[in-house]
């Protein structure tokens, strides 16, 4: 996705702590990850549901990386391109940041997410 190496960058040079919490395999996050050359930033905090035990849209999964990053739930924002990542999100009560088009999304959804077009559009 353009823009995730400058945006990995840029959190690590704050300082920021940063995870993956997908609903894949691990070994399809490592293969895509290790692919693009963006896995060293997260070290060890790459998080599948399979081995939580909670997918999507549930919040276990995001509720999970929180804690092992040891941040609050509130102080969290959580990148999504689909529907039951942006309802995770909400329900871990994580500021929900939608690269998903308001076209296809609920309604009531809707005023609860923070719509982004690209991911510099995060650091702003």
């Amino acid at each position: 996705m353009p823009g995730a190496r400058a945006l990995l960058g840029t959190l690590c040079d704050r300082g920021m702590p940063i995870a993956v919490a997908t609903n894949g395999p691990r070994e399809k996050v490592e293969l895509s990850l290790g692919l693009t050359g963006l896995r060293e930033p997260f070290g060890i905090h790459v998080y599948c549901a399979y081995e939580v035990g909670s997918f999507k849209p549930e919040p276990g999964l995001f509720l999970h990386a929180a804690s092992a990053l040891g941040v609050v739930p509130e102080r969290c924002a959580v990148v999504e391109d689909s529907l039951p990542g942006l309802q995770a999100a909400l329900a871990a009560g994580m500021r929900a940041c939608s690269l998903h088009p308001r076209s296809g999304l609920p309604g009531a959804l809707i005023p609860h997410l923070h719509f982004i077009d690209r991911l510099s559009d995060l650091l702003a």
